[in-house]
């Protein structure tokens, strides 16, 4: 499991251009996942994932097809241990990609998970892509692509968290606002050819709610 972390990855934070926390009432973060912008194929983990599978090269190209409109890759998601409360946390973690592919205007957001909970990540509009699963990070585990569409998520989202998404959203605009920081840098956010990869160099963090926080990287 470690080796899906990508442990090194998230102690350097090199390749993170935003990250979701979930915080509780008493302040406590209780769960949270990072995304990477992706600027061809070669930068995603999922590639890697397939690495001597079949689906291996189809995987390669649905990413590099939608490189161009936007991809946001989602890595090390997690939730708290505690009894009765992974559900809730689940059900938010799965919006929160939604909300960084609007305040980055991406058009495409993706993850791999394992088969048991893909209908977490499913809840929120994604789609789990037509190819065979792969035995990552270990023979014990059947792990599948899915991919968020900011244009067509509402027919695949389920409405209990459909109503969510557009509430936060709306809340999450209008904090953007108040801060004075829509618009701002998002064209050099954009995928182009030959640009180095995403560097994070510091972050801010935008309370949603009382329960999400969206931190974004200044590059």
């Amino acid at each position: 499991v470690e080796r899906a972390l990508g442990v090194e990855a998230l102690r350097g934070g090199d390749d993170t251009i935003m990250f979701s926390a979930v915080v509780d009432d008493a302040g406590q973060v209780v769960g949270g996942l990072r995304a990477k912008a992706l600027r061809s194929a070669d930068d995603s983990h999922a590639v890697d994932e397939w690495a001597g599978q079949p689906g291996q090269q189809d995987v390669r190209q649905m990413i590099a097809d939608r490189v161009p409109y936007g991809v946001l890759e989602m890595k090390a998601g997690w939730v708290t241990d505690a009894a009765g409360r992974n559900p809730f946390l689940t059900s938010a973690l799965a919006r929160s990609c939604f909300y960084m592919m609007v305040i980055l205007d991406f058009q495409y957001g993706m993850c791999t998970a394992a088969t048991a909970i893909l209908n977490c990540w499913r809840s929120s509009g994604s789609v789990v892509a037509a190819i065979p699963a792969t035995p990552y990070p270990t023979e014990h585990y059947r792990t599948k692509l899915l991919w968020w569409n900011r244009r067509d998520f509402f027919n695949h989202a389920q409405p209990n968290q459909l109503t969510k998404i557009v509430s936060e959203t709306k809340d999450l605009i209008h904090e953007q606002f108040r801060r004075g920081e829509i618009g701002v840098g998002l064209s050099g956010l954009l995928p182009v050819v030959a640009a180095q990869p995403v560097r994070s160099n510091d972050c801010e963090v935008a309370r949603l709610s009382g329960h999400l926080e969206i931190g974004r990287a200044h590059v």
